[in-house]
C-alpha cells in the first residue's frame, strides 16, 4: 500500500506554522470532512472511526484494508514497478489487454528495469 505524506522542508522559514499546517490537515474533524467531500480513506485512526466514514463503503472497505496492508519498500527498486504496473493497469482498463497477459507483461519489465539498476 501506499499513502500521502506532508512534511516540512528543513529550509523553512517558519517551522512552526508548517507544524500548525499539518496539525491542521492531520485532525479528526478536518480528515472526516476531507473523506466526505471526496471519499478519501483518513490517515487519522479516529477519523476511521467516525460513523460518517464507516458508513461509507467503499471508504471503509479501504480502510479495512489499509489495516492489512503492507507499506511499498523505500528502494530504489520500485521506481522499475511504476511504468510497467501503470501500463498493465490502464490496458485492463482499457480492455486491450488480457489480465493475466498485462501483468506477465509488467512483471516482465519491472524485472529488466530492477536488473539495469542493479548492474
Amino acid at each position: 500500500m501506499g499513502v500521502k505524506s506532508l512534511w516540512i522542508t528543513k529550509n523553512a522559514k517558519d517551522p512552526a506554522l508548517c507544524a500548525d499546517l499539518l496539525k491542521f490537515y492531520t485532525n479528526m474533524s478536518n480528515q472526516v470532512a476531507m473523506s466526505k467531500a471526496d471519499g478519501e480513506v483518513p490517515a487519522n485512526l479516529a477519523a476511521d472511526n467516525d460513523p460518517s466514514v464507516t458508513s461509507n463503503p467503499a471508504v471503509s472497505g479501504f480502510a479495512a484494508q489499509a489495516q492489512l496492508g503492507v507499506a511499498l519498500p523505500n528502494t530504489p527498486f520500485m521506481s522499475g514497478v511504476w511504468t510497467p504496473m501503470d501500463n498493465a493497469l490502464g490496458a485492463i482498463w482499457a480492455g486491450s489487454t488480457p489480465v493475466e497477459a498485462a501483468l506477465n507483461g509488467a512483471e516482465t519489465a519491472a524485472q529488466k528495469n530492477i536488473s539495469q539498476i542493479t548492474s
